[in-house]
């Protein structure tokens, strides 16, 4: 069955992880994708290994791992848009597509007649996305933007990680280049919505991502949190701002050397998982009225759930996690 955009083609001058991953998802979703690289050398990203992918005999080729995470169900082609033969293709291409991606900093495409406003005056349909660490505009539109400064300057890093003195304390990025990630997500979210535009008005438009913007944007309730208190987040390692329990518990579960993990949520859910404490464990004291409710265990969360009782001493507590989230069929997770 072909995808909801099979009808749609996207020409693809981007390159790492932002702009590819956009890419991607239109791939995912049926659009023909033309991915357009460097000679010899193509998506800086085919270097970053190791891992590097396999052959069919299993020997190790010249791409990464890393690159294959990003250009899912593309075609490829070398262009070299340095010389005036390849901006004349790239101007050509581009008069037939429905879609251009490209993540080069800002005014880099346009010194070489491949911006928007160029492209437009022979494809007035096209969607131009443009993905940049600071954006078109603004007195940082002109600087390199790349994943792991904009988790620092976006607050990703000041929400992330255990608390400044506790042991590992101290800013942490996320596990995966999230910024990158969630730009591309935002920019795939933003030619759709374009797409649809443009069916409705015959015309296509510039598309300004900013990895800055969408990580602030990332930030959710975090962002609420201060606009309504005032007060900056902390980290608090896998503790939750706003719902209590929602952590790692220690349990007699001997899967894992008795150190199962659990991070129970919602309070029906957490009720249910309740029903599988044993009398007299570790976990009896959270079926007490004071505790039934967001709002009172919220108040309790450091003295109760961190700073003392099995959680915080290291003993085991003698509910089985595994067991008990089966039988309450309550979500969990352990290990």
């Amino acid at each position: 069955m072909a995808g909801p955009l099979s009808h749609i083609r996207v020409l693809d001058l981007s390159r790492v992880l932002a702009g590819p991953w956009a890419g991607q998802n239109l791939a995912d979703l049926g659009a023909e994708v033309i991915k357009v690289e460097r000679p010899k050398s193509g998506d800086d990203s085919r270097a970053f290994g190791p891992p590097w992918v396999k052959d069919r005999d299993g020997r190790e080729t010249s791409d990464s791992a890393y690159f294959t995470s990003a250009n899912r169900g593309k075609k490829s082609i070398t262009v070299n848009i340095a010389v005036p033969e390849g901006q004349a293709l790239i101007r050509a291409l581009a008069a037939s597509f429905d879609v251009l991606i490209e993540n080069y900093k800002y005014g880099d495409l346009a010194r070489y007649g491949l911006g928007y406003d160029a492209l437009r005056e022979t494809n007035p349909r096209l969607i131009y996305c443009s993905l940049t660490g600071f954006g078109q505009s603004g007195p940082w539109r002109e600087r390199p933007g790349y994943d792991f400064m904009i988790q620092g300057m976006g607050g990703m890093m000041s929400v992330t990680g255990e608390p400044d003195g506790a042991p590992g304390g101290g800013p942490q990025r996320a596990g995966v280049p999230i910024a990158d990630i969630i730009t591309g997500m935002y920019a795939s979210i933003a030619i759709c919505a374009a797409l649809a535009h443009r069916a409705q008005s015959g015309l296509g438009q510039h598309l300004d991502l900013a990895l800055l913007d969408s990580q602030i944007a990332l930030l959710a309730y975090q962002n609420t949190n201060y606009f309504a208190t005032g007060v900056p987040p902390q980290r608090i390692g896998n503790l939750h701002p706003n719902i209590v329990p929602y952590q790692p518990f220690r349990s007699s579960d001997g899967q894992v050397a008795s150190a199962s993990k659990i991070a129970p949520s919602l309070p029906g859910c957490w009720s249910r998982f309740l029903s599988g404490a044993a009398p007299g464990s570790g976990w009896s004291c959270w079926k007490r009225p004071a505790f039934r409710t967001a709002r009172s265990t919220t108040w309790r969360r450091y003295s109760r759930s961190r700073r003392s009782g099995p959680a915080a001493s290291g003993s085991s507590w003698t509910i089985r996690p595994q067991a008990s989230c089966r039988a309450s069929r309550a979500p969990c997770a352990s290990r």
